[in-house]
């Protein structure tokens, strides 16, 4: 005679399959959102590398910019010079300042009487620039500098054009390469305003 087992045993298996299951389901739901989110962090840590690299680009760029006015404002250019005997003047006057200076770290300025080259100059943070200079017309020379931070690089470019006047020694009411002495009671005075009573003296001697 055959015995009957219990219903109960098939829904305590059932329910167990059943949980069985759904812990699969949670796992791999979880497991999809951790990956997920995993992702999104990389992404969001290259978003920010790129952003620093780009600043770091652009601030080498605009350092570049601040040099290349310091040497540029202090270049000798005759009064009547123009067109390429301008641009020649420009690539003398860099490569004296830049030839065998610590900047250029044993480099030297380029040109091709066409193009001016300055070489790379590090700022010594992972960031350097580098420089063209070129004529667009007679009396205009076109700046272009390219500031680099890993693969990142940016330009700037600016316009310069000489501009001719008196010298400086005509700023003042008296000048002099020597010793300017006044004795006794003598007072300069301006005749139209303080400014002309100005004195230079260019000896540092007493």
């Amino acid at each position: 005679m055959k015995r009957l087992h219990r219903r109960g045993n098939y829904r305590t298996s059932y329910r167990s399959g059943f949980a069985y299951v759904l812990a699969l389901i949670l796992l791999t739901l979880f497991t999809t959102l951790s990956l997920a989110f995993m992702s999104e962090t990389n992404l969001n840590l290259q978003k920010s590398e790129n952003t620093r690299l780009v600043l770091g680009a652009q601030l080498a760029a605009e350092s570049g910019v601040n040099f290349m006015n310091y040497l540029l404002k202090n270049c000798r250019v005759r009064s009547n010079i123009r067109g390429q005997s301008l641009l020649d003047t420009v690539a003398s006057e860099l490569s004296s300042k830049l030839n065998g200076s610590p900047n250029v770290q044993g480099a030297s300025v380029g040109y091709d009487n066409t193009v001016i080259t300055i070489p790379e100059i590090s700022l010594g943070t992972g960031q350097t620039f580098s420089g063209e200079l070129y004529l667009v017309d007679d009396l205009t020379v076109r700046l272009i500098v390219t500031g680099t931070e890993g693969s990142i690089k940016r330009s700037i470019g600016m316009d310069y054009q000489p501009v001719f006047g008196k010298g400086g020694v005509f700023n003042y009411g008296l000048a002099s390469k020597g010793v300017i002495r006044i004795i006794g009671n003598a007072r300069i005075q301006g005749a139209n305003s303080v400014d002309e009573a100005s004195i230079l003296s260019t000896t540092y001697s007493n």
